[in-house]
């Protein structure tokens, strides 16, 4: 028994509620509620304008300072030799810096070929052949 092949119609009307539409109703919108200040009333009194500097402050009466020579000082008589503080205090020690130290001989090349391995990569190398050995030895342990 085969299916029609016909798609599925229904003469009903369309219902075009949703469930957001059902769930979700419009509600209306209250205004946001705020504090209200009082109006401005201006006061009735009249208002003083002095500030303390105008009221507390008394003149003072001021005179013009004269302009006078600076006094003279005296020279002084000693001999100025140069020296400082710092030179008195630190002297610099005998004796200079050590000479550097080289080899007598000058310079070598290695008697053996180079091997094209960094220390890194030669002990990996050494660490890798020891671990070998120990595998094999172990294998054999415990193999019997």
């Amino acid at each position: 028994m085969k299916p029609d092949l016909q798609g599925y119609r229904s003469n009903a009307p369309f219902d075009d509620a949703t469930t957001h539409n059902t769930d979700y109703k419009p509600w209306e919108v209250q205004p946001i509620q705020t504090h209200r200040p009082d109006a401005y009333r201006a006061n009735p009194a009249e208002m003083d304008l002095n500030t303390m500097y105008n009221s507390e402050y008394t003149p003072k009466p001021l005179s013009k300072v004269t302009a006078m020579k600076p006094v003279e000082r005296r020279g002084v008589d000693a001999k100025f030799d140069g020296s400082t503080t710092y030179l008195g205090d630190y002297r610099q020690w005998p004796g200079g810096r050590p000479p550097a130290i080289r080899s007598q001989a000058g310079y070598e090349p290695p008697s053996m070929p180079f091997e094209g391995l960094s220390t890194y990569k030669g002990k990996k190398k050494k660490q890798d052949f020891f671990f070998l050995l120990l595998s094999f030895f172990l294998r054999l342990i415990y193999s019997t």
